[in-house]
């Protein structure tokens, strides 16, 4: 997704960096929320923003996360979370290539 982005900028309008290095990276895997309880979820949405590795400073700036799904946004909270509580980020907003049409809610 980020390379053809990035490919089909040629005008560099959008500050879209480059996907071979790019800012934020998961330093390890982390288990997968796929069919858990909610708690269980913000479980796994925690190990994932602690997997989490800066490459540069965003400090100041404003980030646009990038997800293939979106179910509950357990992740794209937590994470957004950090990056502007301990990062210094003063904006992050989430864009995704598709939402999940219904999410049953798990006792």
């Amino acid at each position: 997704m980020m390379k053809s982005a990035y490919s089909e900028d040629v005008r560099g309008r959008w500050p879209i960096d480059n996907p071979a290095s790019p800012v934020l990276t998961k330093k390890h895997e982390t288990d997968k929320p796929a069919g858990k309880k909610w708690s269980a979820k913000m479980d796994v949405a925690r190990q994932h923003a602690a997997a989490l590795q800066l490459r540069q400073s965003v400090e100041g700036q404003r980030v646009l996360l990038m997800d293939d799904i979106f179910t509950t946004g357990a992740t794209f909270r937590t994470v957004g979370k950090c990056l502007i509580a301990e990062w210094g980020a003063t904006e992050v907003r989430g864009l995704v290539l598709a939402a999940s049409p219904v999410w049953p809610v798990m006792a």
